[in-house]
């Protein structure tokens, strides 16, 4: 009706002095006319009034207040009426503009929150998200199919126990400790019906509304790069197995015609490049069945208390000759005796060979590779200085990579890339490591550091 929504447009302030004042004016001008229960009539009405204009007041107040108070609650069509022309009416208009910005807010973090879900959904690692007391907050559908979930948590519920959804061990201890802790932590895991190898590296986050650290953890399924690597390993090792025969019958046959019969010039140059080739092939194939072995466990060693000192001289020995037939000194510095490791006396005399090989290769004529061995602490430590080419700084981090070249070798001596990294894993199996220093147009210096049993040197 026009006078209903023309009171309505009312401010509250002057609605309750009009509902007052409006009876009691007329019950006083009527008091003396009709009667003096006028007066009471007038001030029933005035309460009655002041009571409808309250409770008109307190709902639009409750309105005002629920969609204060629940932002996320408001309904794109729900706003507070607006019927007044001072401050209730500039307090509604304020309430609506909030309602419609948290509506624009909430849209646009529902369009973040899907984008964001679309890209973590094409990843093909596993992404979980874990809180402090091992609930699970989120996951990715690769993570859901990789571990058997139904569906992400992140829906409002309750986290759920993440040993309660997939009995991983591995998973739920490495959550645990990165959240404890802080700290990066990676993990291995397998899972079997079917078997399953998992890579799990856990990063330490900060949760939304003060709910403390949470672990995010990316899980990457490597059981096809396993059964590759078998693979691979496997025919290595066949075929190497299978070269060997040939390769030896090879060289066999070459000897017997270098030695039964009268050769040419041309016949024995050519009989001794095909034992020299026969030799290189020989060489790789020990060398890569070495490496098979390493990447399988097999690797055997034979450990024994073995005095270094006596070792790195009698290597440096034996190579002698080969520095020599290049105008290079092969000198013993820092030899110190009473030196005892845990070794096989075969592998360390192999490790030192192909550092001293690769010093005399790599070195220029008329200079000086010197070999020495000096307690450190409780590491016993084992150099070969050589005054060579040196290796780049780029370089350094790969020298100990299988195949990794840094520089072409000599004409007569073409190496495979692989003797480094055998030094490198043979190191490893001893319980030590290897370590390089370099400089160009000055030299390199590789060092092992064995474990000490003890040391009686003066």
């Amino acid at each position: 009706m026009p006078g209903v929504n023309a009171f309505q447009r009312v401010p509250y302030r002057w609605r309750y002095a009009i509902v007052v004042a409006l009876p009691l004016t007329v019950s006083v001008l009527t008091y003396v006319v009709v009667a003096e229960w006028t007066v009471w009539v007038g001030v029933a009405i005035a309460i009655v009034g002041v009571l409808l204009v309250a409770q008109s007041h307190g709902r639009w107040l409750r309105s005002v207040t629920e969609s204060t108070l629940d932002v996320r609650g408001v309904d794109s069509g729900r706003r507070v009426g607006v019927h007044l022309a001072s401050e209730e009416a500039r307090l509604a208009n304020a309430i609506n503009r909030l309602a419609e910005a948290a509506i624009a807010a909430l849209e646009l973090e529902s369009a973040n929150r899907r984008y964001h879900e679309t890209i973590l959904d094409t990843i093909d690692d596993g992404i979980l998200v874990v809180d402090g007391a091992g609930g699970l907050v989120y996951c990715n559908s690769v993570a859901q199919t990789m571990f058997g979930f139904s569906s992400s948590t992140d829906d409002g519920d309750q986290p759920q126990p993440l040993t309660s959804k997939v009995n991983v061990i591995e998973v739920s201890d490495a959550a645990s400790e990165c959240v404890r802790d802080g700290s990066t932590v990676r993990s291995e895991c397998t899972l079997y019906n079917p078997t399953r190898h998992l890579d799990v590296l856990a990063a330490p986050v900060d949760g939304d509304d003060n709910s403390g650290r949470r672990a995010l953890l990316v899980v990457r399924d490597t059981t096809a790069e396993r059964r590759l690597s078998v693979s691979l390993n496997e025919f290595i090792a066949n075929a190497s197995h299978e070269l060997r025969t040939p390769i030896t019958v090879m060289l066999s046959t070459v000897d017997a015609l270098r030695v039964g019969g009268k050769l040419s010039d041309v016949e024995d140059e050519f009989l001794g490049r095909m034992q020299a080739s026969g030799k290189k092939m020989g060489a790789l194939v020990d060398e890569l069945l070495d490496l098979t072995m390493f990447d399988t466990g097999q690797m055997a060693m034979h450990l024994v208390p073995t005095d270094v000192a006596a070792v790195v001289a009698a290597t440096c020995e034996e190579l002698r000759p080969v520095a020599e037939k290049r105008g290079i000194e092969l000198s013993i510095n820092a030899l110190c005796s009473g030196l005892i490791v845990n070794a096989d006396v075969d592998k360390l005399r192999r490790m030192l060979a192909n550092l001293l090989t690769n010093a005399i290769k790599f070195s220029a004529t008329g200079s000086v590779v010197e070999i020495g061995c000096e307690p450190r602490g409780a590491t016993v430590a084992i150099w070969v200085k050589d005054e060579g080419r040196g290796i780049d700084a780029e370089h350094l981090p790969h020298v100990f990579d299988r195949f990794f070249r840094t520089q072409p070798d000599a004409d007569d001596e073409p190496g495979f890339g692989l003797g480094l990294a055998i030094v490198k894993n043979l190191a490893e199996l001893l319980g030590g490591t290897i370590g390089v220093e370099s400089t160009l147009g000055v030299g390199s210096t590789f060092t092992i550091t064995l474990p000490a049993l003890r040391s009686d040197s003066a």
